[in-house]
């Protein structure tokens, strides 16, 4: 298998609304997709110490078969999977930050997919709460003193770091991952 992704992520004017881009493409044997989303976030303070952010990405999955690696072109499999060649896709996720450095995070990462009908060879439906990730952090903020030659100025940096994700799928395959990462400067960690 093969991926390539390019991803772009800004802030507009210095906001808490942020957009950004990515196309990722896929090859895995004779299966080939590429999808290309576009996403929007918006962070929503509920006062000083708390700030709620809400995201979402959509575009679409291009899907195609490397003919060359087909052994028996007639199966009906491959005539409906070419004939799905391109799929709506999105995600959508929510986030609560606090000041004192916690995180807590829930998204649905598939909003439209594919629910496969055996007796039909074909995919329809929608199935947004068949996959869910939660994810929670931690990151402790200090304030150190940085010298120069012209002035001293304080600088803020993390530490500690503490991530943890969860994904539950339906189909069973759940996740559970923890990181944890002490950051010796801005530079080693």
């Amino acid at each position: 298998p093969s991926l390539s992704t390019v991803n772009f992520n800004t802030l507009i004017d210095q906001s808490r609304t942020g957009i950004g881009a990515k196309i990722s493409s896929y090859k895995r044997g004779l299966l080939n997709s590429t999808d290309v989303l576009f996403s929007y976030a918006h962070g929503v303070p509920l006062n000083k110490e708390n700030v709620l952010f809400l995201g979402m990405s959509g575009g679409f999955i291009s899907n195609a078969i490397d003919e060359n690696e087909i052994i028996d072109p007639s199966d009906p499999a491959i005539a409906n999977y070419q004939s799905n060649k391109f799929q709506p896709a999105a995600n959508a996720g929510i986030k609560w930050s606090t000041s004192a450095g916690f995180h807590l995070g829930a998204a649905l990462p598939v909003l439209f997919g594919s629910v496969f009908q055996p007796e039909e060879l074909s995919s329809t439906g929608l199935m947004p709460f068949d996959n869910f990730l939660f994810s929670f952090s931690y990151k402790k903020k200090v304030t150190k003193k940085v010298a120069s030659r012209s002035k001293s100025k304080s600088h803020r940096y993390e530490p500690f770091e503490l991530h943890t994700l969860y994904r539950y799928a339906v189909a069973g395959n759940n996740q559970f991952e923890v990181l944890a990462k002490y950051n010796f400067s801005d530079n080693l960690w």
